[in-house]
């Protein structure tokens, strides 16, 4: 797993398991200073982020990374059924927070759960600021990035031929789009790279650039979802249309920027590349867990689609 994806896959877990508003609540309770009344409304909202809780890591052990993750670093004990009935049990038999210090037993169950969950955010904002932050510009600079992934199909590694064309097609993709904008600034640069199983990939250019090239991405990605092998490489006709970039080219034509001979070879470059590159495996990076298909799956069931020389 990339340290990347290792990084915001915690930041995931943390936020649905409800790790921060969990700890804001219990550090009420565990507070010597002060006796709060146990309200039913006090009662119930905690109740409320103790199920949503729950239902968070129910989601997390349905998907393989997040569920490594919990199970390596003992989420799984924290959130177990048998820890969290015992908590909704004491703060429904006490009236208020003095009643739960007099209870040693008790408060060392609020306290052990505390400080895990305190540990856990505290591993993750740590994490985070020296390994993700190193490696990912603020978010203006993340908005002119397009993060892409290289998959490794036979588990080899990535061959430095390989990846070498990956870089003159993600660099003649770019020299394309940048025509179409009219944009000869644009320069297109490498800005982090990370590598696990798979390998990522930061590339940076202009903002327009990058939002052109990510919707071709996510598009591109569409048709091999749900059109056959054969089509895609043929450039057919519903697909080149469908494109937005496509549709850009032609409106172009029909304004005397680019005339029939240069459009079409703009349209056909264009899908040529983006055929060598989703070969090879490369795909936006995704980082939903609730991503319902095997991306690595579906790109083996159409490796008839051309390779990249390697």
């Amino acid at each position: 797993m990339q340290t990347m994806t290792f990084v915001r896959s915690l930041q995931d877990i943390i936020k649905k398991l409800r790790v921060t508003e969990l700890c804001d609540y219990l550090q009420n309770i565990l507070d010597p200073t002060q006796n709060l009344p146990l309200s039913d409304e006090y009662r119930t909202q905690l109740a409320d982020l103790v199920f949503e809780a729950r239902e968070g890591y129910a989601a997390c052990m349905l998907h393989n990374e997040a569920k490594t993750i919990v199970e390596s670093i003992g989420i799984n004990s924290i959130f177990s059924s048998k820890s969290l009935s015992k908590i909704l049990t004491a703060i429904n038999s006490q009236p208020d927070t003095a009643a739960i210090y007099s209870e040693p037993h008790q408060f060392a169950l609020f306290q052990s759960f505390y400080s895990n969950l305190k540990t856990c955010l505290a591993f993750s904002q740590t994490l985070e600021t020296h390994l993700l932050k190193q490696k990912v510009s603020s978010a203006a600079e993340t908005d002119k990035t397009l993060e892409i992934e290289i998959l490794d199909y036979e588990g080899n590694g990535l061959l430095p031929g390989k990846l070498a064309a990956i870089l003159e097609s993600l660099h003649k993709l770019h020299g394309f789009v940048t025509k179409i904008m009219e944009d000869k600034s644009a320069k297109l640069t490498i800005s982090y790279m990370d590598s696990g199983s798979d390998f990522i990939l930061g590339l940076q250019s202009s903002f327009k650039a990058i939002e052109i090239m990510r919707t071709l991405f996510q598009q591109f990605w569409q048709r091999i979802r749900f059109k056959a092998a054969v089509e895609i490489e043929k450039n057919s006709d519903s697909l080149t249309k469908s494109l937005n970039i496509m549709q850009h080219i032609s409106r172009q034509e029909k304004n005397g920027v680019f005339d029939a001979e240069t459009a079409g070879k703009l349209k056909a470059a264009i899908h040529e590349e983006m055929v060598n590159l989703i070969a090879a495996g490369v795909l936006l990076k995704e980082f939903e867990q609730e991503e319902k298909f095997d991306r690595r799956k579906l790109l083996h069931e159409k490796r008839e689609i051309k390779t990249q020389s390697k």
